[in-house]
């Protein structure tokens, strides 16, 4: 399934985090990501819909209203739940614990035993917060960020049932996957990783297919490949040199993967990223009709161009350009 939404699931080890650093994901419709663990605290709140959620080993069928939390380092997973409204409405926000504010220092030494909150438990403070959040817009206010997180915390906290982390045993798919996010650059193999996690590669694989629901090589091309996508967005750098930096050996292997996850060459995701950045700050800077950015930045099709800016900056164009100059007023 292509990989066509925004979290990347590796760690950036000595990040010193602010505002820049939250990510907020919209999905208008529910999808699959699979199993994968990051630095960052991650906030599902589905506002419509339905989406199942995996949060290190428990499974919970979200609806509308409800929140789950995946603390830092923890594996969580998403789906869609069978007979779920195409029209969905759901959120993800992606921060380091530094935006938390006072619950920082309990988001690095606690995870949660309930990650998943019914909306029937959450606050009329808490709920207020969440729809807040949902109107935040590039850049981002620091001071605005902390405030409604500091109040989300504050309203779960006690709700999410909290344990130290070190009363807390992780089983061998956190550590393989904590393996490969440390090491995806190198060329690591199945045979690799189980000898130094000190396992069978049989076993390896059983836990790879029945508890991450994806195969050794496909976990280590999401991770190589969503690595690829942030630095042909964020880079200037060769492709051969970015996949030399991802763990490839091979410009063919490369693009075999970059192809099955994001349906598009990497040259051309670079091409389509650049485009949909010039429209961005068109529509940031300028009172231009949405239908001549279009042209300029060479869209036929409104739908797709709505799809991948959404995508990227969650949020539909328009409604971007209103809220951004109703900030601006």
């Amino acid at each position: 399934m292509p990989l066509d939404h925004n979290v990347i699931p590796y760690l950036e080890a000595g990040k010193v985090a602010d505002a820049r650093d939250l990510r907020i994901n919209h999905w208008p419709y529910a999808m699959e990501f699979p199993a994968h663990l990051h630095a960052q605290v991650e906030l599902i709140y589905v506002r419509r819909g339905a989406l199942e959620v995996l949060i290190d080993n428990q499974t919970h069928a979200m609806h509308a209203g409800d929140v789950a939390i995946a603390f830092p380092n923890c594996v969580h997973a998403y789906q869609p739940v069978d007979g779920a409204p195409a029209d969905e409405d759901i959120w993800f926000f992606i921060f380091y614990p530094q935006l938390a504010g006072d619950y920082a220092a309990n988001i690095d030494a606690f995870v949660p035993r309930s990650p998943f909150i019914d909306a029937a438990q959450l606050s009329e403070e808490v709920g207020v917060a969440l729809e807040r959040l949902t109107k935040q817009q590039q850049p981002f206010r620091p001071a605005v960020v902390k405030a409604y997180l500091q109040i989300i915390m504050d309203g779960v906290w006690e709700l999410l049932r909290p344990i130290k982390e070190t009363d807390c045993p992780r089983d061998l798919s956190y550590r393989a996957l904590q393996y490969m996010t440390n090491h995806f650059r190198e060329p690591i193999t199945l045979q690799s990783v189980a000898h130094d996690l000190g396992v069978s590669q049989t076993y390896l694989s059983s836990v790879f297919s029945k508890k991450l629901n994806m195969s050794f090589p496909r976990c280590l091309n999401i991770l190589r490949v969503e690595l690829a996508r942030d630095m042909l967005r964020h880079t200037r750098q060769p492709i051969t040199t970015i996949l030399y930096e991802c763990g490839y050996e091979s410009s063919r292997s490369f693009n075999r993967a970059f192809m099955e996850l994001c349906g598009v060459t990497p040259r051309d995701y670079r091409s389509q990223f650049q485009r949909i950045e010039h429209a961005y700050a068109l529509l940031r800077d300028t009172d231009r009709p949405l239908a001549d950015i279009l042209r300029e930045c060479g869209y036929d099709n409104p739908d797709t161009f709505r799809r991948v800016f959404t995508d990227l900056y969650g949020a539909d164009p328009e409604k971007y350009r209103l809220s951004h100059f109703a900030h601006r007023s």
